[in-house]
């Protein structure tokens, strides 16, 4: 009879998570925190602190906020002590660390778990395996069967870094992650017409050289992209900017916050990305997108330029399901297997419908 033996690395200072290109190292911030509290009760342990950016989860009427802490707190000792204090606060889900990734981008961690287990597993009796690990709650991810979003009690000593890492060491998943929310993974630009020298460049703006751009004008004679869907992944799309409203199509919010894929508040990223990409053109107004015929489908992901690595799998997920011929992911931060499974099953469905559409054209039996 075998038997597992489970051990817990109690949140040591030298953090690690297994990602697609292997083991990886992550380095503690000792001046910033992640915490989630309920219905907007903020803690009044946090008003000696600045507050980077809060972000709401409308689905479970939560607060997440970044949180710089004050310089007599940046130490090991009073991080654990405040720690211990907000979790016996009944308002506060979870607190957690940030983390510096090896592209130094900061990165938090919620109360989820990612996983995929392996052939052959059935994830009721791993969770029966597991059940000292405090995983409260699991659920499909969407539009998957076989990898499972599960919720830790956040109220333990051990964070979902800890439980991933666990999981992943006892051999029977595929994957085990922490849902990653990387911070300041988009980059806010505001293109105009006049300024697109990529598209033809004169030579007279920003005194370039004449002819290196794109050589986007005999494109257009082939096509201007039109049947084409793109999905945008990102903050959302001003769903009624004038020079896109053309050009959209239903969206989706992977954050559940019920936007239909537009943005919020100062949230432009999405929108500037989207006008490269589709903005309508002969309308004597703003800039001419390189696919002007092409239609968007709005993906929101993230908000206050952070996003989570959880709704961008799910953000990709849906936008295959919908159909999307191409998708826009311009963000930058950490590795996730999550979003690298996305992104292999999107390839692999165009794949698939590549070879159905070919064996229909040439009355070739699929097999």
């Amino acid at each position: 009879m075998a038997i597992l033996i489970i051990s817990i690395n109690l949140n040591s200072q030298e953090r690690y998570a297994y990602l697609p290109e292997g083991k990886t190292k992550f380095v503690t911030s000792n001046e910033k925190i992640l915490v989630c509290y309920k219905n907007g009760n903020r803690p009044t342990l946090l008003n000696n602190h600045t507050s980077i950016s809060t972000d709401f989860d409308a689905n479970n009427n939560n607060s997440s906020e970044y949180i710089q802490l004050n310089e007599t707190f940046q130490n090991e000792d009073s991080i654990k002590n405040l720690f211990l204090a907000l979790k016996l606060e009944s308002n506060v889900v979870y607190v957690t660390p940030l983390l510096f990734n090896g592209n130094s981008k900061l990165q938090g961690i919620t109360d989820k778990v990612i996983v995929k287990p392996k052939i052959g597993q059935n994830i009721l009796s791993l969770l029966s395996l597991f059940g000292n690990l405090g995983i409260i709650k699991y659920e499909n991810l969407i539009f998957t069967n076989d990898e499972f979003i599960l919720t830790i009690n956040g109220k333990q000593q051990y964070d979902a870094l800890d439980v991933s890492n666990t999981l992943y060491e006892s051999n029977l998943f595929e994957f085990a992650e922490p849902e990653f929310i990387i911070l300041n993974a988009f980059k806010t630009n505001d293109p105009i017409y006049n300024q697109q020298w990529g598209l033809n460049n004169t030579g007279g703006l920003y005194n370039g050289n004449t002819g290196s751009d794109i050589h986007i004008n005999p494109a257009w004679n082939i096509t201007s992209g039109a049947g084409i869907k793109v999905a945008v992944i990102d903050m959302g799309v001003d769903l009624t900017h004038p020079d896109l409203v053309n050009n959209l199509l239903p969206g989706y919010d992977a954050l559940g916050q019920g936007t239909n894929g537009n943005q919020k508040g100062n949230d432009a990223h999405g929108t500037g990305c989207a006008g490269i990409i589709a903005a309508q053109a002969n309308n004597n107004l703003g800039i001419t997108g390189v696919a002007y015929n092409s239609k968007i489908i709005p993906i929101r992901v993230g908000q206050n330029g952070s996003l989570s690595t959880l709704s961008t799998a799910n953000g990709i997920n849906w936008a295959v399901n919908d159909g999307a011929d191409i998708l826009s992911c311009s963000f930058g931060g950490g590795s996730s297997n999550v979003e690298l499974q996305a992104i292999n099953n999107a390839g692999q469905t165009h794949l698939n419908l590549s070879k159905q559409k070919i064996c229909k054209e040439f009355f070739i039996p699929t097999t």
